[in-house]
């Protein structure tokens, strides 16, 4: 991905929803006929059988539905209506603009970030930026979870867990006490504040980096 001409990642994102739109009933249908195809193979009693009999029951109740959607989108055709397919994130829930205006600070490094901040940040930036935690808090272990969530409320431990990580960097909510805490840090420079988001670099990275 790193290789692809910015112009050319943009498209290939917004092409993304459309993408899934059209993809979709076409995978849906293969399956459909595999499922169709297999399950009279199975014994009546058997859990594969008796959930293709209750699909095969309520299918009826069900399909006259399936044509509104294909009706919405010839209407929108016919009518030439643009549809606006979304670019980005929303930037309610997201750092959409500091995390574009700060890209070269945000893809190198070792960043701490929220979980759901990191899910972006791999969209944008993956590989290059690998982040410490994203939305999959499910696979990192009871461990490494207590010690974020000491991050997060900047707990005692707070920067022992930094330098065991090696953080450098760090794009945070400003309502989070650790960005309190580190506005404060004589080891922590805040490069960027949009109100409600804070990015900073650690004093000696913000001199190598800013030169």
């Amino acid at each position: 991905m790193a290789a692809v001409p910015g112009a050319l990642l943009a498209c290939e994102r917004a092409a993304c929803p459309l993408y899934a739109t059209l993809a979709a009933p076409l995978i849906a249908s293969e399956l459909s006929a595999w499922w169709m195809a297999a399950a009279p193979k199975f014994s009546k009693a058997s859990i594969f059988r008796i959930l293709h009999q209750l699909g095969e029951d309520i299918a009826p109740s069900f399909r006259w539905m399936s044509i509104w959607p294909t009706v919405v989108v010839v209407a929108l055709m016919a009518i030439d209506a643009p549809i606006q397919w979304p670019t980005d994130f929303p930037t309610e829930a997201f750092p959409v603009a500091m995390v574009h205006q700060n890209a070269s600070v945000l893809r190198a490094g070792r960043l701490l970030t929220p979980d759901q901040w990191g899910d972006y940040l791999i969209y944008w930036y993956y590989p290059q930026q690998r982040v410490f935690v994203d939305g999959r808090s499910d696979f990192y272990g009871e461990t490494l979870g207590k010690e974020y969530l000491h991050l997060l409320q900047g707990s005692y431990d707070w920067r022992a867990i930094i330098q065991k990580y090696g953080f450098d960097r760090a794009l945070l909510p400003v309502e989070w006490p650790l960005s309190s805490i580190l506005k404060l840090d004589p080891s922590w420079q805040v490069i960027k504040d949009d109100g409600k988001a804070l990015l900073f670099l650690r004093r000696d990275r913000y001199a190598a980096e800013t030169k």
